[in-house]
């Protein structure tokens, strides 16, 4: 994946970001809201030398670790009547501030008052246990100050606000995971789809005429066109670069990579295009297989269907019996006719080959609508008569192997000419007709 993919990508994920991102925040303010509050007071203790005691200073850094031991807690605990010294241990600290004599003892707990006690009390019993510990031999004179001493100089009040948890930042923590989740999400996902979303994705096994892509709706969000005429205009657009861009003309067979692709409709709108230019075209459906139109109904409603392709190429009736008299207003179109389950083998007969010259000979154009490649190989014999194929990729649904094997399928077959339509692409995605860059031919138009 380039970066064009990647961006591609999230603009097409960002329901996923928005979600998560909502989500995350969510669920911060919630921890935020559940967790039960923490409090922090800080008590100053200073010590203080005299000059007599010139190496006091370097020993009252090593106070900080003093006022973590047993021997300064136990005393605290009494002083607090607390009965139990590891929960004080746990939620007391002590430093030593750089180049000072300032040690500063932190506690806290899950209310103010609690807190600023603590702190006080872990200070007087540090005061108490270096009166006891720091003994000057020999006694100084009576009136005289001591060598080392230390000094409550700013008690721990307390607090009015608790330190933790803070509402802002945990939501800005969890929307930041959030998004940090859902970008990881969609960039892992997007590199192991398959799914071809647009002609860019659509690998190149062997040359293709042209490439056309087909919006699902108007190109811009704030025009008035109906999604119907939108859908027409981006088949005027397929029309140009085949007619204009391609030369073609004659038979064409539409058939899908898969069964996602409806190509009876893409025929119907290409049929209704072609006729704007004055042109006669006749629409032919030959998906012969009974079990895609309702086997399941009685034998006699099956009966009633309108003589077709079976027909014609069993010799039970004559194209000529079927053409319409005079003009008809519209493009022409043969159904399937009344088909068994033996009919599909007709498609592979001489017969085939001689109704597609007939109507050749009787229409501009004849698209021939032929059922999923993937499904039915009778498919890609009727592109090799034809020689143009449009071969229709549904995006978003149809995945690259399927499409590699229909193309392999025609290039089997030797299908002189294959023209790709992504078919139903979204709006960021659109922006990828053109003539292929293998035949050096010139950029054909964008679908709009």
């Amino acid at each position: 994946m380039v970066l064009h993919d990647y961006v591609g990508a999230l603009r097409r994920g960002w329901w996923v970001v928005l979600t998560l991102a909502l989500l995350g925040g969510a669920a911060g303010a919630a921890l935020a809201y559940l967790a039960a509050p923490t409090y922090y007071a800080q008590t100053t203790v200073y010590v203080t030398t005299t000059s007599d005691n010139p190496d006091a200073m370097e020993r009252a850094a090593n106070y900080a670790d003093l006022a973590e031991t047993s021997a300064v807690l136990g005393r605290a605990t009494a002083i607090l009547g607390e009965p139990n010294q590891e929960e004080l241990q746990e939620v007391v600290s002590a430093a030593a501030r750089e180049n000072s004599s300032m040690v500063d003892i932190s506690a806290s707990g899950t209310e103010a008052s609690v807190a600023a006690a603590r702190a006080n009390a872990v200070a007087e019993a540090l005061v108490n246990a270096v009166e006891l510990l720091e003994v000057q031999e020999p006694a100084p004179a009576v009136g005289s100050p001591p060598a080392l001493q230390l000094t409550i100089v700013e008690a721990a009040e307390a607090p009015d606000n608790a330190t933790s948890p803070r509402p802002r930042n945990n939501v800005l923590v969890g929307v930041a995971v959030g998004l940090g989740v859902a970008l990881l999400a969609i960039v892992v996902l997007g590199a192991l789809d398959t799914r071809i979303r647009t002609a860019s994705d659509a690998p190149r096994p062997t040359p293709l005429e042209t490439i056309t892509s087909i919006p699902t709706q108007p190109r811009h969000r704030t025009s008035r066109m109906a999604r119907e005429e939108a859908r027409r205009e981006a088949f005027r657009a397929l029309r140009t670069t085949l007619v204009v861009g391609a030369h073609a003309r004659g038979p064409m067979a539409m058939l899908g990579a898969t069964a996602e692709s409806d190509v009876r409709e893409a025929a119907g709108q290409l049929a209704a295009v072609l006729a704007e230019l004055d042109c006669t075209v006749a629409v032919v459906d030959l998906d012969l297989h009974p079990s895609e139109r309702g086997s399941h109904r009685p034998a006699e409603e099956r009966a009633e269907a309108k003589p077709g392709v079976a027909e014609l190429l069993t010799g039970a009736t004559q194209l000529s019996d079927m053409l319409p008299q005079g003009g008809s207003g519209g493009p022409f179109v043969l159904g399937p006719g009344r088909v068994e389950a033996t009919s599909p083998r007709l498609i592979g007969r001489p017969a085939m080959a001689e109704l597609v010259q007939q109507l050749s000979a009787r229409f501009d154009y004849v698209l021939l609508a032929c059922p999923p490649l993937s499904e039915r190989s009778e498919s890609a014999t009727v592109a090799r008569l034809a020689g143009d194929c449009l071969l229709f990729v549904e995006s978003g649904r149809t995945r690259r192997a399927d499409y590699v094997s229909a193309v392999e399928k025609l290039a089997g077959s030797r299908v002189a000419r294959v023209h790709l339509v992504v078919d139903h692409v979204r709006d960021p995605d659109l922006g990828y007709t053109r003539m292929a860059p293998e035949l050096g031919a010139t950029a054909a138009g964008s679908a709009r």
